[in-house]
């Protein structure tokens, strides 16, 4: 179940205030009951129930001073949840997980013409601090005890483009560049299922100390019309580096003193995506829209 909700205030004809609140909240259910070929659950059904939730309020100010002069601000809060239950028919393996995560984020983008608007310009900034919460579980045996978890560290990303229009030849030049973040998700983190055999225990998948995912990327391109801009022509370059990346590996550390057996996640290096990208788009009639693009991409 997915909503959202925005209101926009005009204050002056120069300054209106934005702001939204949206939520998501998913739910599944998988039963394991004792039909079937092949494995099956020891003399009881199993029920597994996952349940997650995201919600984000933000609100920002955009000021316009000046026809090709833009200036945005805003903050924004966020809340994520997650939670794993267990039960069986006779209910001595019930279990349960919960965890939890806030994030606030303040942020600016400034966008300016020069040159009569033939010079775009485009600069932003935002940063983001976490708070998790402990995450709960119900037995006594539960994972990832005895340990001290953090905060994830804040995120400063940055982004920036330029473009630059000739009216004579009706080229435009562009390029952009900014850096990317992607804190630990929940199940990440804290991810487990509660195994019946052997032991009766937590089995972790998650690994609490999970460093956040980074990216850089930069692009760059151009764009030129012909035919009194009936067509378009238009080649770009991209490069990508992904510098920390979150896999899943069979073969994994323990947390402490918590067995991770069956694999579980963890951090690796990341690796580079390069190519280019063209495209043509013709109007050839009044009726009549034609576009085709190639993207070759080297990772």
């Amino acid at each position: 179940l997915a909503g959202q909700l925005a209101v926009d205030q005009v204050i002056t004809d120069k300054l209106t205030l934005h702001g939204y609140y949206q939520g998501l909240s998913t739910k599944r259910k998988n039963v394991n009951g004792p039909l079937g070929a092949g494995y099956q659950p020891f003399g009881v059904t199993e029920t597994s129930l996952f349940d997650g939730s995201v919600h984000t309020a933000n609100v920002h100010l955009t000021w316009t001073p000046a026809r090709m002069n833009t200036l945005t601000a805003g903050y924004e809060f966020e809340r994520e949840a997650f939670g794993n239950e267990g039960r069986t028919t006779a209910g001595t393996q019930d279990f349960s997980t919960n965890a939890g995560q806030r994030s606030n984020t303040v942020y600016v983008q400034h966008l300016a013409g020069m040159l009569g608007g033939n010079l775009q310009l485009a600069g932003g900034v935002r940063f983001q601090s976490f708070s998790l919460m402990q995450p709960r579980f119900s037995l006594s045996n539960a994972p990832y005890s005895g340990i001290t978890l953090s905060d994830p560290p804040s995120a400063v990303t940055l982004d920036g483009a330029a473009s630059y229009y000739i009216s004579a030849s009706g080229t435009k030049l562009r390029a952009h560049i900014g850096n990317g973040y992607r804190v630990p998700s929940l199940y990440e983190r804290f991810g487990a299922f509660f195994n019946t055999y052997p032991g009766n225990s937590f089995i972790a998948l998650g690994d609490p100390f999970l460093k956040p995912e980074k990216t850089i990327a930069v692009d760059a391109g151009i764009d030129q019309d012909i035919s009194r801009g009936r067509v378009r022509l238009s080649a770009t370059y991209f490069w990508t580096r992904l510098r920390d990346i979150i896999g899943y590996g069979n073969v994994v550390p323990n947390i402490g003193t918590t067995v991770r057996p069956f694999g579980g996640y963890l951090n690796q290096k990341g690796g580079r995506s390069q190519g280019g990208e063209f495209s043509i788009k013709a109007k050839p009639t009044l009726t009549t829209d034609l576009f085709a693009s190639y993207t070759f991409t080297d990772s």
